[in-house]
């Protein structure tokens, strides 16, 4: 387990840090702060290049934000009292998995449960023992995005290349598109469709 830091400004109550960027080098994390010239607990979102902070916002999209979210919330940076308010305000405002222009209409949140399960097992399946650590890392899906001009991309270290993904907004129901391959092996690109079905294959032999 990583000893807390302390500096003159702050010690770290709880953290949570994930991997980004190419090649994992840098990092973005979540912080619960005790401020010790206010006397005061804070959050901090923060980015890192190695174990240097860097000075700019933590921008990133929705797709790294969950995880990282999801993440803090399990290693305790988010006070019982917080958690709890937020869990009601997101009761208040309705699933936003059904929101209009959310989801095409028939397809419930559950499909889009099982979506995401099917594309992890896809990433679990085609990464194999290369996913290590990563598997606690697999991307949490949102029908807001990834678009085919704007995908998302989730890099594999242990296989060398990763999984480019992105909704075809032209399917009739949920239908999420994914090329994967290693740039270690020629002809190792897969192209799969994901459904609530399953994942079917499409197409190999590219990259």
């Amino acid at each position: 387990m990583t000893k807390p830091r302390e500096t003159r400004y702050a010690r770290e109550l709880a953290s949570a840090k994930l991997p980004s960027g190419p090649g994992g080098k840098s990092s973005v994390a979540i912080e619960r702060l005790h401020v010790k010239q206010a006397d005061q607990v804070k959050i901090r979102f923060s980015q890192w290049a190695g174990s240097r902070m860097m000075p700019r916002p933590l921008d990133l999209p929705e797709e790294e934000l969950l995880p990282l979210l999801d993440a803090a919330i399990r290693a305790g940076v988010f006070s019982d009292e917080f958690t709890g308010g937020l869990r009601r305000l997101l009761s208040a405002a309705g699933p936003a998995a059904e929101s209009p222009g959310e989801q095409p209409a028939g397809a419930p949140a559950a499909d889009l449960q099982k979506v995401q399960a099917h594309f992890h097992a896809l990433i679990r399946d085609r990464a194999g023992e290369g996913l290590g650590a990563q598997a606690k890392l697999l991307p949490a899906l949102s029908r807001g995005g990834p678009s085919e001009t704007e995908p998302g991309w989730f890099a594999v270290d242990g296989m060398d290349g990763g999984f480019k993904y992105w909704w075809d907004e032209t399917a009739a129901g949920l239908r999420l598109m994914s090329e994967s391959w290693s740039r270690g092996k020629p002809g190792s690109g897969q192209l799969h469709e994901i459904t609530p079905n399953g994942a079917s294959l499409l197409g190999e032999g590219f990259i």
